[in-house]
């Protein structure tokens, strides 16, 4: 019977279990390019052509795409024959031109999306500072003016506009 109260829930109820599948560690020292699926990198591509590359054209997306579906053919390809053990130390650092332009994009899209605030935007770019300050060095080409304009659109994406119009 009810005798005036308020029927009051059990206390103590655990909250929902939900199963979240756990990703392998990624050893710290690795390129940030491992940890970011396949299809967020898609994703973040087509989030930069929409929100920055309307805006600032300065690179053939559909290059780019291509080569994100190359490149990831590649890791997916190592991953599976074991060449690349993601929670070993050892560096595994994808370098060059081409993929340094993809995580350069995908850093500029991952920061415009979290207000300049993205970790993996953040670790994406930190694997390419080395070589983006080493662009200031070499004579200039189409490349090196796509990734130093690339790495101003981070900057200023992550609001420090004195950085993005020094470089």
């Amino acid at each position: 019977t009810n005798h005036g109260t308020a029927d009051q829930s059990p206390s103590g109820t655990p909250p929902p279990v939900h199963t979240i599948p756990t990703k392998p560690s990624i050893h710290e020292v690795k390129d940030a390019i491992w940890t970011v699926p396949r299809e967020e990198a898609v994703r973040l591509v087509h989030v930069w052509k929409d929100q920055v590359g309307i805006m600032y054209p300065i690179i053939d997306i559909d290059k780019t795409m291509a080569y994100l579906e190359t490149l990831y053919g590649l890791m997916d390809l190592a991953k599976k024959n074991h060449v690349h053990l993601s929670e070993q130390p050892g560096v595994d650092a994808l370098s060059e031109d081409d993929t340094n332009k993809l995580k350069l994009v995908m850093a500029c899209a991952a920061t415009l999306e979290q207000s300049g605030l993205s970790e993996m935007g953040l670790r994406l770019f930190s694997s390419v500072a080395q070589c983006v300050e080493a662009l200031l060095m070499r004579p200039p080409d189409i490349k090196c003016l796509e990734q130093l304009c690339l790495a101003c659109l981070f900057y200023f994406h992550r609001d420090d506009e004195g950085l993005a119009w020094r470089l």
